[in-house]
């Protein structure tokens, strides 16, 4: 598998003076990025101001993508510190694509994962890890986490480490998502506040009807305490993004997937 990681970050300047100093703190910044990605065994194809461009091993991207974030964090606060401007945060891009993936449309993809993390669209945009996971069919999946949403993260790493100690299976993630499909019913005009709420009761109720009859690696049931950190995260993502909760939910289970493998094998066919 092969990585490619655009960062990009936007602070203004209010005079020459702290043109200078932006600059010189983003030019250091830049400077630190290749041996940050050398310790997570990556390597910097560009990194020139708030523009960072390079590849890294699947196991090590999330980390690599995080310490790069807080890297920028560090060299930016001082000099937001004496604007009296808030810290500038990174948005990472990470698109996930195979090693044979000719290299310009992975650049295109990693383009994709940056709109992802930008979130523009977003009540909160910015500030994010935007991932674009591109399989061989052709088929892609983005995932928007924020760095400051302690609680995705925390989830998302929890996920990972289920997939590598065998509580948890990729059937149950693909069958999170058609439990979406099943239950996403059109509806035309304004929706109701009564409407969204039987839709997302509809889908816990799907929800856990599926997990009752899904099995671990070892064909198991599985643990009511797997169950419970399943229902919670839906409520919370049900919380975030109204009626597509369960959709996220399946995307966090699908990515964290390709982030616990450490071999071809863990991801089957591809």
């Amino acid at each position: 598998q092969t990585q490619y990681k655009w960062c990009t970050c936007q602070f203004q300047a209010h005079s020459q003076a702290d043109h200078q100093k932006i600059t010189k703190a983003l030019s250091q910044f830049a400077g630190a990025v290749p041996a940050k990605m050398r310790e997570f065994h990556g390597q910097a194809i560009y990194s020139g101001g708030d523009d960072v461009l390079g590849l890294v091993p699947l196991d090590k991207a999330y980390n690599c993508a995080k310490a790069l974030s807080q890297l920028f964090n560090d060299n930016l606060k001082s000099i937001a510190g004496n604007l009296k401007a808030s810290t500038p945060t990174l948005s990472v891009g990470l698109a996930i694509t195979h090693v044979l993936t000719p290299l310009g449309h992975v650049r295109n993809l990693a383009n994709q994962a940056e709109k992802i993390a930008k979130g523009d669209t977003f009540s909160k945009p910015r500030n994010a890890l935007g991932i674009t996971l591109s399989v061989r069919s052709g088929s892609t999946t983005d995932l928007r986490l924020r760095w400051d949403d302690e609680i995705g993260h925390q989830a998302f790493l929890n996920w990972i480490k289920k997939y590598q100690n065998n509580d948890v299976t990729s059937r149950i993630a693909y069958d999170t998502r058609e439990v979406f499909k099943r239950t996403d019913f059109q509806t035309k005009g304004k929706v109701s506040d009564d409407d969204k709420k039987l839709m997302q009761d509809i889908r816990q109720a799907e929800f856990k009807r599926m997990l009752s009859k899904a099995r671990t690696v070892d064909g198991a049931a599985l643990s009511q305490n797997l169950k419970v950190e399943l229902e919670k995260r839906l409520e919370v993502l049900q919380k975030d993004s109204s009626s597509d909760g369960l959709n996220q939910l399946a995307t966090e289970l699908i990515i964290a997937r390709w982030f616990a493998a450490k071999v071809q094998k863990d991801l089957g066919e591809v």
